[in-house]
């Protein structure tokens, strides 16, 4: 899903820097920060245990990720990494949750498209047609 940038720089967001191979999280870190993409692209790569790539997924400009695990909290199961250059805003989670208890219509926008992903996901399991890394939220 993406947010307005006026919404998050006025909930606290900041832009980041990233260059080409940067590491913006890893897998098993707690999620901190709702990410969205100014300028550039992300790939998320996905690992079982002994390391081998299950799937990845190219994020790119206007596109964001990793918003799905600030609600439980568990560890990244993946990694992103700065494809190019890249243009990030973060914003801290309390205050991506304070956000949302503001703007209330995004919180449903947020609902909305975090179902609109597990049912593709789903139904991309359920005929095999693919990894189950669907569409970005």
């Amino acid at each position: 899903m993406v947010i307005s940038e006026k919404f998050l720089f006025s909930a606290g967001a900041e832009v980041k820097e990233y260059n080409s191979g940067d590491v913006i999280f890893q897998k098993g870190e707690t999620p901190s920060y709702y990410y969205q993409i100014i300028k550039g692209k992300v790939k998320l790569d996905h690992f079982n245990k002994d390391g081998k790539e299950l799937g990845q997924k190219i994020i790119a400009e206007g596109e964001s990720f990793g918003e799905s695990l600030l609600f439980i909290g568990r560890a990244y199961p993946m990694e992103a990494v700065a494809l190019e250059p890249c243009s990030v805003i973060r914003l801290y989670r309390i205050n991506f949750f304070n956000m949302l208890d503001i703007y209330p219509r995004l919180y449903f926008n947020l609902c909305r498209d975090l179902s609109n992903c597990l049912y593709y996901a789903s139904g991309q399991f359920i005929t095999g047609t693919g990894s189950l890394i669907g569409k970005s939220i």
